[in-house]
């Protein structure tokens, strides 16, 4: 097969499948690891895709999607990624969440799962969802209000986190990439986002599966191993498969 069109069916295997891995294309098309490599490469330098450890990546960034529409994505995902992360809370523990629609199903798993916590957010909604709740404890950054996200942000909120520390945090980023890392589409969500999970010692993002392998345009960080990844069931064995390689933990249900 000629590199061109050998090229061009790696293209809709990617569309198709989410991922492609170098060593199956090798096998596929009967060429070496190497030449597979360099097709890789040269479609990278085309915008056709976005490389990475073992294999690669569609190019997908995410555009912003208002808060109230956000709400009524993805409900049930949401409910089951809020579920799986309560798993890692116990009675006592002091936590950090950040805002968003996932961090609304979260704080009503919360209220329902636990007895006694305390919980820093710049979230207005998971502040009215938990403030009533006996024996929790609410820490409210403050700051510049967004109405788009019902929640604060800016300088005040951002220094209110860094005078913190916590044992957990919990966020819910726009976007998940290898080579991108953790990103939003606002840089005030990826601001304080940062600040949360510096802040931590241990962070867990929650992200269903159709925000993996995606960026948008606002860097939160470079993705690490000491973060737990919380996902639904539908993320592709491909693209699990390139993150447990890079000994990234995901869970899910």
């Amino acid at each position: 097969m000629f590199a061109n069109k050998r090229m061009a069916e790696i293209c809709r295997l990617l569309q198709k499948n989410g991922s492609v891995l170098t060593s199956e294309l090798s096998e596929k098309f009967g060429v070496s690891i190497e030449t597979i490599r360099r097709d890789l490469l040269t479609l990278e330098c085309k915008n056709k895709l976005v490389r990475v450890h073992g294999g690669a990546v569609p190019i997908n960034d995410i555009p912003y999607v208002p808060l109230e529409e956000r709400i009524k994505n993805n409900k049930d995902k949401k409910h089951t990624l809020a579920k799986t992360a309560c798993k890692f809370i116990e009675n006592g523990d002091i936590i950090a969440l950040d805002s968003g629609s996932t961090a609304m199903e979260f704080a009503e798993e919360l209220i329902i799962n636990f007895s006694s916590l305390t919980v820093i957010t710049n979230s207005v909604d998971v502040f009215e969802c938990l403030r009533a709740k006996p024996n929790f404890k609410i820490i409210f950054t403050g700051g510049t209000f967004i109405a788009e996200e019902n929640a604060f942000y800016g300088i005040v909120a951002e220094n209110a986190i860094k005078q913190l520390h916590y044992k957990k945090a919990f966020v819910f980023p726009t976007a998940v990439s290898l080579k991108q890392g953790i990103s939003e589409c606002k840089e005030y969500t990826a601001k304080i986002q940062k600040e949360i999970i510096n802040r931590a010692d241990k962070v867990f993002a929650l992200a269903d599966s159709d925000k993996f392998e995606k960026s948008a345009l606002f860097s939160v960080m470079p993705l690490n191993p000491l973060i737990t990844f919380v996902t639904d069931t539908d993320l592709s064995e491909d693209i699990k498969k390139l993150y447990t390689e890079k000994g990234f933990d995901i869970k899910t249900e």
